[in-house]
C-alpha cells in the first residue's frame, strides 16, 4: 500500500518529501558546513588544528578570529530586513496600499498590479519588496473576496515569492557590499592581490549596470509569464484562500487601524506623532547634509535613509517601536547565525583554504568564463546555504580573488553572485517559510510555478554572464 502511494506522488510530492525529511535548521546548516571547511583545512593546508603558542596560527584561532568580524555587516543587513519591515507596516503605506489593493476586478489586473509595484520596491530594498509583498498581496486577497472574484492562491503566492528571483537590485548583499570603502579588499589577505582590486565599486558598477537592468527585465517578464500560463483554466479548479485566511486579514486590518490615545504626560509623548515628524525632520536634515557634502550612498547612507522614513512615516514613538519589535523576528538568523559564517571565513580566510580554492579555480577560469563560472559555483552552494547574507563570507573571498587576478570587473562579479544565490530560490523553501505562514500553504502548493519560472529565470541569467557581460 505504501509503495503504491509513494508511485502516485508528483514530482514536487517527493521533492518536499525529500526537503522535510533531510533537510536540517538552518542553524545545523551552519554547524554542518563549519565542519566542512574544517576538515578541508586539516586536508589540503599545513594549518594545525589548535596551537597554544601564542602567535602562532591554527584552525581553532582562525575560527575565533573570523567569529567577530563581520558584526558591523550583519547589524547593517539586520536593519535593513527592519526597516522594510517597519516601512511596510506603516499606517500611510498600508492605506496606501489597502487603496490601490481594491482597484482590481480580476485575477488578472491582480497579477498586473503586483508585477508593477512589488519587483520595483523589491530591486530598491529586498526587505521592503519581501515585506509590502506579503502585506499588499493579503491586502489584494481580501478586497478579491469582498469584490467576488476568483484567486488561485498558489499560483498568486508563487508569484509573490518569485519577485525575489527577478531582481539584482541595489539592496543585495553583492552590490551593497561594495560600496563599502575596503571592505572587498579586506575579505583577501594577499597583499598584492588587494592591490588590484578596488576601494569602493560604486552602484553604476553593479545593480545600474545596462546588463544587469535588461536581464533583470526579461526574468520578470518570463517568470510571470510561465505562472500564468501555467494557471488554472477553469474557475472550479481555482484554490481560494480558507475563510480563517481572510477574518485573520480582517482581524489585523482593524488592529492597524486602531489609534491610541494617552492621559499621562508620557503616554501623550509615546503617542504623539510630533514627537516622530521633529525627529524624523533633524534625522533628514542629517541626511541632506550628509549627501550634499560628498556622502557615498554606502550601506550606513541607504540605512540612515531607511531609518529617517521609518520615523516621518511611523504615526508615533510608540507605533515605531511596535513595529520594531514585530521586525525582531524575521532577524534572528541573522544576529546569531552570521558569527557562525563569520567563522566560516576566518577558516578559510586565515588557514591558507582561501590559496587552495583560487588555485582550483585558476586552472581553468578565464577573464571571459569567470563570471559564468561564479554564477554557477554560486547558485550550486545555494542549495546548501540558501541565504544569500550568510552564503557571503564564505564565497566572496576566492570569488574576489580569483577575479582580481584575471581583472575582471568587481561589479559584474557581486552580479554573478547575487544571480547565482537568487536564481535557484525556487527550489529551496528557506526564503518561502514566511510567505506560506502568511497565506497558509504549503511549499508543495506553490512549488511546480516556482520550479519552472527558476528554470527560465536560471536560463536567463546563465546566457547574460556567458556571453553579454
Amino acid at each position: 500500500m505504501s509503495s503504491q502511494t509513494s508511485q502516485k506522488r508528483t514530482f514536487s510530492e517527493k521533492f518536499i518529501h525529500f526537503c522535510n525529511k533531510w533537510t536540517p535548521s538552518t542553524m545545523v546548516v551552519a554547524y554542518i558546513m563549519t565542519a566542512i571547511v574544517v576538515v578541508l583545512a586539516l586536508i589540503f593546508t599545513d594549518t594545525p588544528f589548535v596551537s597554544f603558542s601564542r602567535g602562532q596560527s591554527s584552525i581553532v584561532g582562525a575560527w575565533t578570529r573570523g567569529f567577530w568580524s563581520l558584526l558591523e555587516l550583519a547589524m547593517q543587513i539586520s536593519l535593513i530586513l527592519i526597516t522594510g519591515s517597519v516601512i511596510a507596516s506603516s499606517p500611510p503605506v498600508r492605506r496606501f496600499l489597502s487603496k490601490i489593493a481594491s482597484k482590481p476586478n480580476n485575477m488578472g489586473q491582480a497579477v498586473l498590479l503586483v508585477m508593477a509595484v512589488v519587483p520595483i520596491l523589491n530591486w530598491f530594498h529586498f526587505g521592503l519588496g519581501v515585506m509590502v509583498g506579503i502585506q499588499f498581496g493579503r491586502m489584494i486577497i481580501f478586497a478579491a473576496k469582498k469584490k467576488g472574484y476568483k484567486i488561485h492562491l498558489p499560483m498568486f503566492v508563487a508569484l509573490l515569492y518569485g519577485v525575489g528571483i527577478t531582481g539584482i537590485g541595489i539592496s543585495q548583499i553583492g552590490p551593497i557590499f561594495g560600496t563599502i570603502p575596503g571592505a572587498l579588499r579586506r575579505l583577501v589577505n594577499d597583499e598584492a592581490v588587494r592591490s588590484m582590486i578596488p576601494e569602493v565599486v560604486p552602484l553604476s558598477q553593479s545593480a545600474f549596470l545596462v546588463q544587469n537592468v535588461v536581464s533583470c527585465t526579461l526574468v520578470l517578464l518570463v517568470v510571470y509569464g510561465m505562472m500564468w500560463l501555467m494557471r488554472p483554466k477553469k474557475d472550479s479548479d481555482f484554490e481560494e484562500a480558507s475563510e480563517a485566511l481572510i477574518a485573520e486579514i480582517e482581524t489585523q486590518s482593524k488592529i492597524a487601524t486602531d489609534k491610541v490615545k494617552g492621559v499621562l504626560p508620557a503616554e501623550k509623548l509615546d503617542n504623539s506623532p510630533l514627537t516622530n515628524i521633529v525627529m524624523g525632520l533633524f534625522a533628514l536634515l542629517a541626511l541632506a547634509v550628509f549627501f550634499a557634502t560628498g556622502g557615498r550612498p554606502d550601506l550606513n547612507g541607504f540605512n540612515f535613509m531607511m531609518v529617517t522614513f521609518c520615523l516621518l512615516l511611523c504615526g508615533s514613538p510608540n507605533q515605531f517601536v511596535k513595529s520594531v519589535q514585530a521586525a525582531i523576528g524575521s532577524i534572528w538568523g541573522v544576529v546569531i547565525q552570521f558569527p557562525f559564517y563569520a567563522g566560516i571565513f576566518g577558516l578559510i580566510a586565515y588557514t591558507g583554504l582561501n590559496a587552495v580554492f583560487v588555485n582550483f579555480f585558476m586552472l581553468f577560469a578565464t577573464q571571459q568564463n569567470w563570471p559564468f563560472v561564479a554564477y554557477v559555483y554560486t547558485s550550486i552552494v545555494n542549495f546548501a546555504v540558501p541565504n544569500g547574507v550568510a552564503k557571503f563570507p564564505i564565497v566572496a573571498p576566492y570569488i574576489v580573488e580569483v577575479a582580481a587576478r584575471l581583472d575582471v570587473p568587481m561589479g559584474v562579479m557581486m552580479n554573478a553572485y547575487v544571480a547565482g544565490d537568487i536564481s535557484t530560490n525556487g527550489f529551496v523553501p528557506f526564503w518561502a517559510l514566511p510567505y506560506l505562514a502568511m497565506f497558509k500553504l504549503d511549499f508543495k502548493k506553490i512549488f511546480p510555478y516556482l520550479a519552472f519560472a527558476s528554470c527560465g529565470a536560471y536560463l536567463i541569467y546563465a546566457v547574460f554572464f556567458a556571453f553579454i557581460y
